[in-house]
């Protein structure tokens, strides 16, 4: 099976460059203004030439569609992650505008993804993520054992270039998405993304 690696926190020209180096197929940028990775959409168009040919994914929590379609316009993206509590309506109407919608929804047990139906029609992709979003937790994997899920999903939650292989063999997801798993001191590593997509490939080619 093939899997998908997203790093997400991209903010620098750097980790931009190690994602691109690395092979990885989506790079979050991060807009949300209270988080300590959010970068103005300024910043955000150099670091969309940086990445190449890796897919730029603006990352956004509980904004108005109005703000993220702007965002999306200004920066030039075509992908965006909703990463709050955003009801299926704002993914409905950001899809209407042509962009593609991936979906976060925070995993405790086996209940929350009983979530995961009702944005069947209106997203592209899930992801699903520890409650606490970047802070470097996995949740339960055990959870996803025999769900069947309306849309494929990217893990996340705590993986790192250590873990990740165990948890692609596990859970078999149709990709991973780290965040603080490839950070060192606050910062992505051009290192660590370089293992982490490593790890993930090397797992999944393993499940061939």
């Amino acid at each position: 099976m093939a899997v998908a690696v997203k790093v997400c926190g991209v903010r620098d020209a750097a980790s931009a460059r190690a994602c691109a180096a690395a092979g990885a197929d989506l790079a979050g940028l991060n807009f949300w203004p209270r988080s300590r990775r959010c970068v103005t959409p300024d910043a955000a168009r150099g670091l969309v030439a940086a990445l190449g040919t890796v897919t730029p994914v603006g990352v956004f929590r509980d904004q108005t569609v109005d703000e993220v379609r702007a965002v999306a316009e200004a920066v030039g993206l075509g992908w965006v992650q909703l990463h709050g509590g955003e009801p299926p309506a704002d993914c409905a109407a950001l899809r209407a505008t042509g962009l593609r919608v991936i979906k976060a929804l925070p995993v405790r047990d086996a209940a929350d993804l009983d979530a995961c139906a009702a944005f069947a029609e209106v997203a592209d992709l899930l992801v699903l993520d520890a409650p606490t979003p970047g802070g470097g937790r996995p949740f339960d994997h055990g959870a996803l054992r025999g769900a069947r899920l309306p849309l494929p999903f990217l893990l996340a939650g705590g993986l790192t270039p250590e873990n990740v292989g165990a948890a692609v063999a596990r859970v078999r997801p149709h990709g991973v998405d780290a965040a603080s798993g490839v950070e060192v001191d606050g910062v992505p590593s051009p290192d660590r993304v370089v293992a982490f997509c490593r790890a993930a490939r090397a797992a999944a080619e393993d499940q061939r």
